[in-house]
């Protein structure tokens, strides 16, 4: 046998009030109706009716499928199916359901095609070092240029012991090329 289900809470006017069908209630109640399907038929009940047949069961703190807990104020037009053919009005709310669902998935953006990967080879050169000959020409030219455009500085100082490594291999790339 299937477990009862929660199928939605829903909400009428006042003056539209239905009937609950709890076995011996009969109350007219127009805030807070549960919808629930027990044994494949959807019966309407007041909180009151809910709490009592189905407060200590999974089914009192479970969601209602096709509304939120605090409920749904219903059409005039939904009313008179929750009246005359409750059956129908579920299959409404599942429709809308449906028609949601296919709303989200046609804004999602399909995901790119798959590529396959290519993977290229590029020679790679060696990298030659340079002799201690050509780094002590290097050297020696890099010192030059920095004594043109620094003229007086001593550039064994710890400040330009950098400027000097630039300057050299500045002149390394120069040469190489």
């Amino acid at each position: 046998m299937e477990s009862p289900s929660l199928l939605a809470v829903v909400e009428v006017p006042y003056a539209d009030r239905v009937r609950c069908s709890a076995q011996g209630c009969g109350h007219s109640v127009y805030r807070r109706v549960h919808l629930v399907r027990e044994a494949s038929v959807t019966r309407v009940y007041g909180s009151d009716c809910f709490s009592r047949h189905f407060g200590s069961t999974h089914l009192a703190r479970s969601s209602p499928h096709y509304s939120s807990v605090a409920g749904r104020a219903l059409t005039p037009e939904e009313r008179q199916l929750l009246i005359n053919n409750t059956e129908r009005l579920i299959e409404l709310f599942e429709a809308e359901r449906l028609a949601a669902i296919a709303k989200v998935e046609s804004r999602r953006v399909p995901p790119p095609p798959e590529r396959p990967l290519v993977t290229l080879t590029v020679p790679v050169q060696q990298k030659l070092e340079p002799s201690r000959e050509q780094r002590g020409a290097a050297e020696i030219e890099a010192r030059r240029n920095l004594a043109e455009k620094f003229p007086g500085v001593d550039l064994s100082l710890p400040g330009f012991k950098g400027l000097l490594r630039l300057e050299i291999e500045k002149v390394l790339r120069k040469n190489a090329a």
